[in-house]
């Protein structure tokens, strides 16, 4: 793994706990061109793939049991691959007003997720801001006890500045208001806007890493949850951004079916 200084150092994000998998749910802007990189990515045998800047053809010809798509060029979008088992659901509240956030039911795990990526709608609702306009919109989707936002956030605590009242860190606390958690901040007790593992490296450059991808979770699934990102020596050949790996681990018994 590349470490913030650029010096390659070996992570370990703690596991929480070694039951059984329930599902693998992975996030990763693959900058483009993802029929080449599919099988990288699709190695790591996934039960939900979010692809942020990909294609609407690669989502199409995936294969997948289960697609979604959306953006503003055909070129370059969000994407959700769903595989398995599973039963997957685009949400009857999914409006096209906030692009590239994808609300996904999950429907035999009663598990609510929204897909992210956020990018820039117009030059006031940008990255972190267009983002609180999306947690707002979806709030009632997020209530339940077992939802997850994860994606390219775009955004971290070292900019708050640029966004006051709509800042990366007032994002967090409104995350925390719905009971949504940061796993990676949970494993590692590291502090926003103090990670020490970047997600994105600006022109893939060791020495301009940065945090942009996560994972929150509700309280109730966080016990469950385990988060791995990848050897940034091996990823950054593919793509700017790395993967997330959120694990959940015998969920059910957080469903509270039959309570």
């Amino acid at each position: 793994m590349i470490a913030r200084n650029g010096k390659s150092k070996t992570v370990h994000i703690p596991c929480i706990t070694a039951e059984p998998l329930t599902m693998r749910i992975i996030s990763w802007n693959c900058n483009m061109a993802y029929a080449a990189k599919q099988q990288d990515i699709l190695a790591f045998q996934p039960d939900l793939l979010l692809l942020q800047e990909c294609s609407e053809k690669h989502i199409k010809a995936s294969g997948a049991p289960f697609a979604q798509w959306i953006g503003n060029h055909p070129h370059k979008g969000l994407g959700v691959l769903g595989f398995g088992t599973h039963r997957y659901t685009l949400s009857p509240l999914y409006t096209p007003e906030f692009p590239w956030f994808l609300p996904i039911q999950v429907e035999d795990q009663q598990l609510t997720l929204l897909g992210v990526w956020a990018h820039v709608k117009a030059r006031q609702e940008r990255y972190v801001r267009i983002t609180h306009q999306a947690i707002d919109y979806y709030r009632t989707f997020l209530a339940s006890e077992r939802s997850i936002v994860i994606g390219d956030f775009n955004s971290n605590t070292i900019w708050d500045a640029l966004h006051r009242g709509r800042s990366h860190s007032d994002l967090v606390k409104k995350l925390e208001q719905l009971q949504l958690k940061s796993v990676y901040h949970a494993q590692t007790q590291e502090l926003q806007g103090k990670e020490t593992i970047s997600t994105f490296y600006l022109y893939r450059h060791p020495d301009k890493g940065y945090h942009l991808d996560y994972a929150f979770v509700s309280s109730r699934l966080l016990e469950h949850a385990r988060l791995t990102i990848p050897d940034g020596n091996v990823w950054l050949k593919r793509s700017d951004h790395l993967p997330l790996i959120l694990d959940l681990q015998n969920i059910s018994q957080s469903r509270g079916i039959g309570d």
